[in-house]
């Protein structure tokens, strides 16, 4: 969910991580979160990295409110599976501390 991944930071994180997972050349891949009736495969790699990039540019642009993110998403994917994710994800975006909480760097 890009509640958590509310940064571009973190989405970038997100976006690597996926590359590194193309990059082993799998023959499958069977996504964790899906409609029953989708189709396991590679593909999911691409899409899920699309869908990452498109919110980010979503976000860059400047919207006012949690409400334009997922309507602009909405608009982009109408048949996306989950809609209440998008909604958190949307929330998520105004939701960045302004400083790092205690605890949250990497050791």
């Amino acid at each position: 969910m890009l509640f958590e991944a509310n940064t571009k930071t973190k989405r970038e994180e997100w976006i690597r991580a996926i590359e590194k997972v193309e990059a082993l050349g799998p023959a499958y891949v069977v996504p964790g979160h899906k409609q029953a009736e989708d189709i396991d495969g590679v593909w999911h790699l691409a899409a899920t990295k699309k869908y990452i990039q498109d919110f980010g540019d979503v976000v860059a642009s400047e919207p006012k409110d949690p409400r334009e993110v997922f309507a602009r998403m909405v608009e982009l994917y109408p048949d996306r599976f989950n809609p209440a994710a998008l909604k958190l994800s949307a929330m998520g975006v105004f939701n960045v501390p302004e400083k790092p909480r205690v605890g949250s760097h990497h050791i």
